[in-house]
């Protein structure tokens, strides 16, 4: 990754050097007066310039280009860009963003800094908050085209759904979330979790070899297990809804790798298994937008939750019990009590599930 800062004042590299580092501090502790000071009037002008780009009002640029916007209007803008320079930040560890050295002059009375940051797998890695809040972020502020992917090597604050945290990382787990903008109803936005586990359960089956099963609606596990500590992949489905439409929605997938077997000989199992995850959610999705009953039939089939009995936590509080029967066409998930009374969950009011033979 690479990005600049044209700082006015400084001439040396040495000076810019501590004007970036500063820059950075800004953003870290919302200081947008400072964030703005810093910038020179070239640099100003790209912020303005994206700004119009993104429907900003002539009359208030031309204000905030001269120093006269009133105090509130002035503090808007720049809260806003400070926000936006901590989305392009939001993947990288800051301790290891350095400044470019030397500097190149960017003109008469400023230089330009190029600060630098890995990305890649490994020990020169990506750490993000999470990569759901990196790729909606990239969704909603920059317009990611469907099937856009983020990859991290470990994450700050990872959560599954609920708010779970999730503790792999590095060369133990997989972390990666896809964009998809869908072609359905607003209403069908719980059959995205079975996009998601489905996707996964045979990106997991492809790469493998062997057979994945879901647990609805965020667990995979292999054939034949029930979850808990058999699980090897969770997902997590963040979805942001427009008028009559999905805007866009994000298909976040966390593997644990730590013995997972490769079909066909030595890989680089991050890497195949990514390709994998790719093919396999973007199919998923093309699906439930062609054929969302195919979708259903093919997520029941595999599902381990049906036909037992289950005793399902609810959020905020409270608790359902009774064989589960199916999940329906509205992505939820349907109970029968022992009386023939159906029940369903939907998944954004799951706490947790327990199954019994």
């Amino acid at each position: 990754m690479g990005s600049a800062v044209t700082a006015g004042g400084p001439t040396s590299g040495a000076e810019a050097a501590t004007v970036a580092d500063r820059f950075i501090q800004a953003i870290v502790w919302g200081e947008h007066v400072v964030v703005w000071d810093l910038l020179s009037e070239a640099g100003r002008e790209h912020v303005l310039e994206a700004g119009a780009r993104r429907g900003l009002d002539p009359l208030q640029a031309q204000r905030i280009r001269q120093g006269t916007s009133p105090q509130d209007e002035s503090d808007a803008f720049l809260t806003g860009l400070v926000h936006g320079l901590r989305v392009d930040f939001a993947a990288v560890p800051l301790g290891d963003v350095r400044a470019e050295d030397p500097a190149a002059p960017a003109d008469a009375e400023s230089v330009e800094v190029a600060l630098h940051s890995p990305a890649a797998f490994g020990e020169a890695a990506w750490a993000a908050m999470s990569v759901e809040a990196l790729a909606s972020a990239w969704a909603r502020t920059e317009g990611a085209p469907d099937g856009s992917i983020v990859v991290a090597d470990s994450e700050i604050s990872g959560r599954l759904r609920g708010g779970t945290p999730w503790r792999h990382g590095g060369d133990d787990a997989l972390l990666m979330a896809m964009v998809i903008r869908p072609a359905i109803d607003p209403l069908q936005e719980a059959l995205l979790w079975l996009v998601a586990s489905l996707g996964a359960a045979d990106a997991l089956d492809s790469v493998t070899g062997a057979s994945h099963r879901m647990q609805w609606p965020d667990t995979i596990v292999p054939e034949g297990e029930g979850g808990g500590d058999t699980t090897r992949c969770v997902v997590n489905v963040t979805t942001q809804l427009g008028p009559g439409r999905v805007e866009h929605s994000v298909l976040a997938v966390r593997t644990h790798l730590g013995g997972l077997e490769v079909a066909n000989g030595p890989h680089d199992t991050k890497v195949l298994l990514l390709d994998a995850l790719a093919q396999h959610l973007q199919a998923a999705t093309r699906l439930i937008e062609r054929d969302p009953l195919a979708l259903l039939e093919a997520f029941n089939d595999r599902c381990v939750v049906m036909n037992r009995r289950a005793l399902v936590s609810l959020l905020p509080r409270g608790e359902a019990r009774g064989r589960a029967t199916a999940v329906d066409k509205d992505g939820f998930l349907v109970l029968e009590s022992s009386t023939g009374m159906l029940e369903r969950i939907a998944p954004a009011s799951l706490r947790s599930i327990e199954l019994f033979d």
